[in-house]
C-alpha cells in the first residue's frame, strides 16, 4: 500500500519556486517578518496556505480596470 500525501510545508528554495520568486526574496520576507514561517531546529519552512495568501494579496490592477472600479463606486 502506497501512502500519498500532498506536501504542506516547503523549504525556502521550494517556496521560492512555488511563488515564482528567488530564494533570496524569500529570505528577505523572513527577515522583514512579512511572511509567516516556521523553524524546525535551524530549518525555515513555509505553510502552503501562507504562500498562496502571500501571492494573491498583491493583485495587480491595470489602469483600465481601476477606472472601471472607480466608475462603479460613483454609481
Amino acid at each position: 500500500m502506497k501512502l500519498r500525501m500532498e506536501k504542506r510545508f516547503f523549504s525556502v528554495r521550494e517556496a521560492g519556486i512555488f511563488c515564482g520568486v528567488s530564494s533570496r526574496l524569500m529570505y528577505l520576507k523572513v527577515k522583514e517578518r512579512s511572511l509567516r514561517f516556521y523553524k524546525i531546529n535551524s530549518k525555515i519552512v513555509f505553510d502552503v496556505e501562507d504562500l498562496i495568501e502571500f501571492v494573491t494579496r498583491n493583485e495587480f490592477v491595470t489602469g483600465e480596470e481601476l477606472l472601471k472600479q472607480i466608475k462603479r463606486k460613483r454609481k
